[in-house]
Order: structure tokens, then C-alpha cells, then sequence
């Protein structure tokens, strides 16, 4: 949808969910304006199976069928 995140690297296996606000992109290159800062890691390669854990966990994790 519309809403821009990115997981930041807390700790070994542990990441924090932020939202941003981009700016300019150019290429494969976004600006970031709001949501992290400078010397903050962020994930540029697995975020999708980070953002489906967090889904699973905002669901109450568990299985359904």
C-alpha cells in the first residue's frame, strides 16, 4: 500500500518497525527525510519476511485453518 517503512537493526535477531518519509529518489537510491538517523542500520535485503513476522504477530501469531 501506501505506507513506507523500514526495520532498523536493534540487536542481533531483533529489528524495530519505523515509518518514514521519503524524498527524492534517483535510481536505486530514495532519500530518507524522517524515521531514522545518521548511523542507524537499516535492512536492505529480508525486509519482506520481517514485515510478514511483524503481520503475524499484530494477528496474534499462532495458526489459523
Amino acid at each position: 500500500g501506501d505506507e513506507r517503512i523500514v526495520f532498523v537493526v536493534e540487536s542481533e535477531n531483533r529489528y524495530e518497525r519505523r515509518e518514514v518519509v521519503l524524498g527524492r529518489a534517483a535510481g536505486d537510491e530514495v532519500e530518507v527525510i524522517e524515521g531514522v538517523t545518521v548511523g542507524e542500520q537499516v535492512v536492505t535485503h529480508g525486509g519482506f519476511i520481517l514485515k510478514s513476522e511483524a503481520a503475524k504477530g499484530a494477528m496474534g501469531g499462532g495458526h489459523s485453518h
